[in-house]
């Protein structure tokens, strides 16, 4: 089943490449008068009304920075159920990456329950965060972190 889950990876990240080439950028010209307004383009104008009601909210959907990490990652790495349930953490781990305080951090969130209500994440998902939070401190944090 090795083929099965390297072809999985190959085509997510296909996929993920794939939609990102298709999404305008936000302030790009679109085509047509009936073209969406970009989902973010969209809270942030909110936010810059001054609307106290709205937040931005991360993108649901891989962005260019998250398929940059995620295929930058050794193929029995890559967190392939997580990418395609929850995109925004990737993004969010991606972004997070190279700084060691942000990212230690971001995985304490994700692995620990401190509200006492959560669900928490299938065991398949949270055995890809644990991996990828053991390649981290083992691959980029030094003793002097």
């Amino acid at each position: 089943m090795p083929n099965t889950s390297r072809r999985r990876e190959f085509l997510l990240a296909r996929r993920a490449a794939g939609i990102a080439a298709k999404r305008a950028l936000p302030g790009a010209p679109q085509s047509g008068p009936t073209a969406p307004e970009h989902p973010q383009a969209a809270a942030r104008s909110a936010v810059q009304r001054g609307d106290p009601r709205r937040r931005a909210n991360p993108a649901n959907f891989l962005l260019p920075g998250g398929i940059h990490w995620f295929t930058s990652l050794p193929n029995g790495l890559r967190p392939v159920s997580l990418a395609e349930r929850y995109p925004r953490i990737v993004n969010q781990l991606a972004q997070s990456w190279r700084s060691p305080t942000a990212c230690r951090s971001k995985f304490e969130d994700l692995l620990s329950d401190r509200r006492g209500n959560r669900r928490g994440f299938t065991p398949e998902i949270r055995h890809e965060l644990v991996r990828l939070q053991e390649h981290y401190l083992t691959t980029f944090l030094t003793l002097d972190d």
